[in-house]
């Protein structure tokens, strides 16, 4: 089946895909059509289809596209996806239905008291449910439809957040998983002309080919209390919910164990 859809530069923020994402990869390489498809051991005119949409690769093509550029476990698992076909996207409204229970509520209060942040989160970073100190380890993400992403990128995030890059550029890169995984679904498509608008998510986005799906205790987000402005780490896990589109969010306090930070 083919496709009309061209894409833009490669430092246009788009829906991803897998044109857009080849065209990206091989623009960061400053390699031309031509070199690319001999490193890639393709016939220039198989690259050019599938950078311009004109016909569905075949397995062997997605294959010679990871192993030829290179790409890491996230990216390679990014550009299957972008080949297979888009999942739906579960309408936040009904997520939040489904979680507004007196057995979930419980469980967050129980955790609140043990010290833990903790939310349920659909694929795009929307909070579905969370406790009063995941509220306070994002102070203001209300404000931001509730959404982490949002809130890395806001005003909100300047004080919280005393690496703010390292949130902006961890956030991208799981965007860029969920955004591929969901390319047709309405929420993804507003959640990215919200993000568009915003200069550095859009340096960001095109800067870098990272992606990501999920964080681990070792690779910490760093916080400053809002309270007294002390700084802290967070050490996170994203636990299975056995569904597609939600995630469980569970984050723990530790002393500061970032990068130097400034004089206050």
């Amino acid at each position: 089946m083919s496709h009309t859809r061209r894409c833009r530069s490669p430092r246009t923020v788009e829906m991803p895909d897998l044109g857009c994402w080849a065209r990206q990869i091989r623009a960061h390489h400053g390699w031309s059509r031509p070199q690319a498809a001999a490193r890639l051991r393709l016939h220039p005119d198989t690259l050019k289809s599938v950078e311009n949409h004109l016909s569905a690769p075949t397995p062997t093509t997605v294959d010679r596209i990871i192993l030829g550029y290179g790409l890491d476990h996230a990216q390679a698992r990014h550009t299957r996806e972008l080949a297979a076909p888009p999942m739906d996207l579960t309408p936040l409204d009904h997520l939040r239905h489904r979680y507004a229970t007196p057995a979930q509520q419980a469980r967050l209060a129980r955790l609140d008291r043990e010290g833990i942040a903790c939310a349920y989160l659909d694929p795009l970073w929307h909070t579905v449910i969370a406790n009063q100190r995941f509220h306070h380890a994002f102070p203001g993400v209300d404000a931001y439809d509730g959404n982490l992403a949002l809130w890395a990128f806001g005003d909100a995030a300047t004080a919280a957040a005393p690496h703010r890059d390292h949130d902006c550029t961890f956030f991208t890169a799981t965007l860029r998983a969920a955004l591929g995984r969901h390319r047709t679904a309405t929420g993804s498509h507003a959640l990215l002309q919200h993000l568009r608008n915003n200069n550095t998510f859009r340096d960001t986005w095109t800067g870098t080919l990272a992606v990501a799906y999920g964080l681990t205790p070792a690779n910490p987000l760093h916080r400053r209390d809002p309270d007294t402005g002390a700084p802290y780490s967070l050490r996170i896990q994203l636990g299975d919910t056995h569904t597609h589109d939600v995630r469980f969010y569970l984050a723990y306090r530790t002393p500061y164990n970032g990068p130097p930070l400034p004089p206050p």
